[in-house]
């Protein structure tokens, strides 16, 4: 071995640390997708719009329900 791999740490993940919580991250991660959502409902129309709805709706319930 030479001395460079003998600096080398070993450690448990997550190896980059942030004081982002979970909730700060996907706060971020909705803000993202609106714009994406909002071009969609403009180009599809209102049954993309009924589509996100459905889908936002049954993600809470199964999360209720879990």
């Amino acid at each position: 071995m030479d001395s460079q791999e003998m600096n080398l740490k070993i450690s448990a993940s997550p190896h980059v640390r942030s004081k982002a919580s979970t909730a700060d991250i996907m706060f971020d991660v909705i803000i993202a997708l609106v714009p994406a959502t909002a071009v969609g409902v403009y180009n599809f129309g209102l049954h993309a719009l009924l589509l996100v709805v459905a889908c936002i709706a049954s993600s809470v319930l199964a999360e209720f329900l879990y």
